[in-house]
């Protein structure tokens, strides 16, 4: 038994044991207690595929940056820096990539602005990349040489089995030949947001003769692009087209490609797609196990039940804002008896009859991930599905008719969430705190109007003239009674509260103005929340202490708070919560007028690990205070104040060393 807190002395082989069973926040979490574990905290192999370290720094701060990476890394993301290889100190950041490639499996390029021969020679030394993705970076592809032999040699990227190439106005057709050469092992290849043109006439104009066939440096033409399918068609199983203009023609001939079996087909944003295009998935594409038609417009109820008759492996479905599908078509639904994922948000389709339909025919039993944000339902409805869908993990109903009584059914029934996301409800405290059933909203409101007849001494004053004045009157009224109801009320007599959802890790409660500090108080009692949004919900400071005044670990995992829009929190209730969130990475306070600079220094003392801080609106905050922060917080990413955007010193995810023996306030990143 290991006393006096010498938890260096624990064998690797029981710290590693100890890792397998907890998530990766909380092993990075355990991973500072002590240079011990800090090492096999690097050193697990099933962690290195994890990891992603984010590098996003200015040319002066990359070698130092990379130069803290752990050597055996697998994941690294180049984020908005500039980099080239040239002088002394291009060739000390060379010479630490060349340490670090061997290992790289992902590598990730977002809005970077580095030329065709720096992306080549980082790419040459990668001899063991699976993914690579290059988003929103034009600036390698101008010169229309990226890939070229001419360049560097870069035939060690044929491991590569995902490519993603998106949202680029430069990627050619001799660039996209010059990539189907070097990587004839793809998988997955997805072209989401390019400028692919289908015009037969754009076809003619570049390319007017077979003879003397020269792939342009201009043009991005479909043509090619089914060709390069065509050729990687026996390895190819994923394709991502989202965002482009592809039609119904482009579709069937993808689909009638001899060989091409695919498994996941993103569609999303393609509005030009009709039945015919559709025709060609069902004939010649059954095997589909992944299938997102986001923002479609031409979904029809014949295009929708061909879909789920034909399609019958069908596991992740999204069809969100289509608006094409009536009563008729929603009927198949509950045919797709493999779908664990299912979203179907502003889609506007439902009706009365919707559950008479999931009654009688009920749906999948494998569903995990169920999105019905923005829809239409009634009580029946979700009483019906929160009974049926007990194994559910991930729930959406924000912005639906969902009252008290109907709340009540998911914390009774939905044991198993993780998510669960109900921004602008018009629930309230009695549905949170599980006193829905027991005490009807009308008699605590005849409650409080009998106290507010007792007390109204002066039935002539003067009214303020506001006309929202009565309304936070009752609200004050309603609160007060409801807390004394608490208060005295048995856990045997109250019924399902929020604490029943014992799994929860992430809950958004924004724009839900009926919540307020009881919620807070009697309501949330969490082990492994991560992620709370209670933005513009009626919250004090009362209700911010009584957050971290419940017995330890109670709350103390939430790494993500937004507090945005909160009018009635003050410095007094940020100084008694920050201390007790040790794991904060991310916080929110746009709007909260009732902050000063208290807060700021708040945050520099208890707030080590902070990546993100918004403080926009936050009028009694000057930007010279949020300068100070700078120096104050090494990790911090991101500060938003006003109109301006500081950005703030973004390191290296992780040190170089780990922490020292004893030291349990380390600062390293995620």
């Amino acid at each position: 038994m290991i006393m006096g807190g010498h938890w260096n002395l624990l064998p690797e082989e029981i710290i590693r044991i100890v890792y397998e069973y907890l998530s990766f926040r909380d092993i990075e979490a355990a991973s500072q207690t002590c240079k011990s574990w800090y090492a096999v905290f690097l050193d697990s192999s099933k962690l290195q595929n994890i990891m992603e370290f984010v590098v996003h720094q200015e040319d002066s701060k990359t070698l130092a940056a990379l130069s803290r990476l752990p050597s055996r890394c697998k994941r690294i993301t180049f984020k908005n820096i500039s980099l080239e290889f040239s002088g002394a100190e291009g060739e000390k950041i060379f010479s630490h990539w060349k340490c670090l490639a061997n290992h790289i499996k992902y590598l990730t390029f977002i809005k970077c602005n580095m030329n065709e021969r720096t992306i080549g020679n980082l790419l040459s030394y990668c001899t063991s990349l699976v993914n690579l993705t290059i988003d929103d970076s034009d600036y390698p592809f101008m010169t229309g040489r990226i890939f070229s032999e001419s360049i560097c040699n870069l035939n060690n990227l044929a491991t590569v089995r995902r490519l993603e190439i998106q949202s680029s106005q430069y990627l050619s057709d001799a660039i996209l030949m010059r990539i189907s050469n070097i990587m004839p092992n793809l998988e997955h290849f997805s072209l989401s947001g390019d400028q692919i043109t289908f015009h037969p006439a754009i076809w003619k104009r570049f390319y007017p003769s077979r003879q003397n066939f020269k792939y342009s440096d201009s043009v991005l033409t479909f043509k090619i692009v089914q060709n390069i399918i065509e050729l990687r068609s026996e390895t190819l199983t994923s394709i991502d087209f989202s965002r482009t203009q592809i039609g119904s023609d482009g579709l069937i001939a993808l689909c009638k490609i001899p060989d091409l079996k695919l498994t996941v087909l993103n569609l999303e944003g393609c509005k030009n797609i009709s039945q015919p295009g559709f025709e060609a998935i069902f004939s010649d594409q059954t095997g589909i196990i992944d299938l997102n038609i986001n923002f479609c417009s031409n979904i029809t109820d014949s295009i929708f039940r061909d879909i789920c008759l034909r399609l019958e492996r069908l596991k992740k479905f999204s069809f969100r804002k289509v608006s094409g599908i009536t009563l008729c078509g929603l009927e198949c639904i509950t045919l797709l008896k493999e779908v664990r994922y299912l979203d179907m948000g502003y889609s506007d389709i439902f009706h009365d009859r919707q559950t008479q339909i999931v009654r009688e025919k009920s749906l999948s039993a494998h569903l995990t991930h169920l999105d019905l944000g923005g829809l239409a339902f009634g009580q029946s409805f979700l009483k019906l599905i929160s009974a049926q869908l007990k194994g559910l993990q991930y729930l959406n109903i924000q912005s639906c008719p969902v009252n008290d009584s109907m709340f009540a059914e998911i914390t009774s029934n939905l044991l198993k969430l993780n998510v669960l996301k109900v921004a602008y409800l018009s629930i309230s405290d009695q549905a949170l705190t599980g006193v829905a059933r027991v005490v009807a909203s009308d008699e605590v409101d005849n409650k409080s109007d009998v106290q507010n007849r007792s007390i109204d001494e002066n039935r002539h004053r003067i009214p303020l003239g506001l006309g929202y004045e009565e309304v936070i009157k009752t609200q004050a009224r309603r609160k007060r009674v409801l807390k004394k109801t608490l208060e005295t009320l048995s856990p045997d007599v109250a019924g399902p509260s929020l604490n029943n959802l014992k799994r929860l890790k992430e809950l958004d409660l924004s724009h839900c103005v009926l919540v307020s500090d009881l919620s807070l108080m009697f309501a949330f009692k969490f082990f492994c929340l991560k992620t709370l949004s209670i933005a513009k919900c009626n919250i004090t400071d009362e209700g911010l202490e009584s957050l971290v005044a419940q017995p330890m670990p109670l709350n103390r995992t939430i790494e993500e708070l937004d507090l945005s829009e909160c009018t009635g929190i003050t410095d007094r209730g940020l100084c008694k919560l920050l201390p007790e969130l040790k794991r904060l990475r991310k916080l929110k306070l746009a709007g909260c007028i009732g902050l000063t600079v208290k807060t700021i220094e708040t945050v520099m003392t208890y707030c080590p690990q902070l990546r993100c801080l918004d403080v926009s609106g936050c009028c009694r905050i000057p930007l010279e205070s949020c300068y100070s922060l700078r120096d104050a917080l090494p990790l911090l990413r991101i500060v938003q104040q006003g109109t301006g955007l500081l950005v703030c010193n973004p390191p290296l995810h992780f040190p170089a060393e780990g922490p020292q023996n004893g030291d349990q306030h380390r600062r390293f990143g995620p």
